[in-house]
C-alpha cells in the first residue's frame, strides 16, 4: 500500500486549517489598518482584502489537491498544484507590498517624549542629524515635519473671551 498520497493529503488538509485560521485572524489586521493616516489606509486596506483573497483560493486548491490526490487524479492534482504556487507568488509578494507599506506608514507616527518648553511651547530638536546642537522650534511646525498632519488654525472660547469679553 502507497503511503504518500495519504501523508500528504494529511499535510495539505492541516495546511487547509492553518490558512483558514489565517483568514479569520486578518480582521485583526485590518482593525490595525484604521489607525494608518490617510494616505497609506485605503491602499494598505485594499491589498489586505486581496491577500486574504489569495487566503481563500489557496484553501480551495488545498481542498481540491487534497481530494484529487486521495482519489487518484493525477492531471487535476497537477493542475491544481500549477495554479496553487502561481497564486502563492502573488500572495508573497503582496504580502511583502503590505509589510513594506504599513512598516512606512508607522515610521510617520510620533513616539517616545518630546521636550516642549513650558513657556511658550517650543518643541526642542536637533539642528540636522550631523549636529549636536539644539534648536527650538514651534510646535506646528514641529508636528507638520514630523507627522502626516496638516494643522489649521482657530481660536478657542477661553481665549475668544479674552479678546473680546462681551
Amino acid at each position: 500500500m502507497n503511503l504518500l498520497p495519504l501523508v500528504c493529503g494529511t499535510v495539505v488538509l492541516v495546511g487547509t486549517g492553518i490558512m483558514l485560521a489565517a483568514v479569520i485572524r486578518v480582521r485583526e489586521v485590518l482593525g490595525i489598518v484604521e489607525l494608518a493616516t490617510e494616505p497609506h489606509r485605503s491602499w494598505l486596506s485594499h491589498r489586505i482584502r486581496f491577500h486574504r483573497g489569495l487566503m481563500v483560493f489557496f484553501t480551495f486548491g488545498y481542498v481540491a489537491f487534497a481530494v484529487s490526490l486521495l482519489s487518484g487524479q493525477d492531471v487535476i492534482s497537477v493542475t491544481t498544484v500549477a495554479a496553487v504556487f502561481f497564486c502563492g507568488s502573488l500572495f508573497v509578494y503582496v504580502g511583502i507590498a503590505i509589510q513594506s507599506r504599513m512598516s512606512a506608514a508607522m515610521m510617520r507616527t510620533l513616539q517616545g517624549f518630546v521636550p516642549v518648553c513650558a513657556w511658550c511651547k517650543k518643541v526642542k530638536t536637533k539642528a540636522s542629524e550631523a549636529s549636536e546642537e539644539d534648536t527650538w522650534e514651534s510646535l506646528e511646525s514641529y508636528l507638520v515635519k514630523k507627522s502626516e498632519v496638516n494643522l489649521t488654525h482657530g481660536i478657542c472660547d477661553t481665549c475668544q473671551k479674552k479678546l473680546d469679553p462681551d
